[in-house]
């Protein structure tokens, strides 16, 4: 198996990485701070949002006080549940209905694409890379927008897998649609 030494050079990254790519077999593992850095690139104003002010957002949407949730220790899963427990206990709706009102308000919160500059800039990198399969904890479609025509969008219940020609990019936390 090939390693890189301890301090790598730019030049042995690049050797490292072009190894795996020439063999149809590199993957990359993105989070959200590529969609942030992406889209809040040349913003006056933040775009994408991390999944603290997505939560705070919805949160306010729905009516629930984000400021009286405790969140210290605490992951963004179970304060998403918690938001949606005090949803449903003010409104009387069930859990369910609740959870379906979070997931929608969300998605609505995801709704981000990069402009055609940023598009243009962005797409380059991820065709140079000529990634097999991208993994993501990102509910936004950002990726694929990058991957115009060469991507499919896969959620956490979608095998991971794609036609000939296609890169899967599998959304571990769910797809925004």
């Amino acid at each position: 198996m090939a390693t890189l030494p301890e301090e790598p050079t730019k030049e042995q990254v690049l050797k490292f990485l072009a190894r795996p790519a020439s063999y149809g077999n590199l993957g990359l593992f993105i989070g959200a701070g590529f969609c942030k850095a992406v889209l809040n690139e040349a913003a006056d104003d933040e775009i994408a949002l991390s999944w603290g002010e997505l939560l705070e957002r919805a949160a306010k949407r729905l009516h629930v006080d984000y400021a009286s949730i405790g969140k210290d220790g605490v992951s963004y899963p179970e304060i998403a549940s918690t938001i949606v427990t005090a949803s449903s206990d003010s409104t009387g709706e069930p859990f369910a209905v609740s959870l379906q009102q979070l997931k929608t308000e969300l998605a609505r919160l995801t709704a981000w694409y990069p402009s055609p500059e940023q598009r243009n800039k962005y797409s380059e990198y991820l065709e140079a890379f000529n990634p097999s399969w991208i993994i993501t904890t990102n509910y936004d479609l950002v990726i694929e927008a990058l991957l115009t025509g060469r991507s499919i969008p896969l959620g956490p219940n979608d095998p991971f897998s794609a036609p000939k020609g296609f890169v899967p990019v599998f959304h571990l936390h769910g797809v925004r649609t």
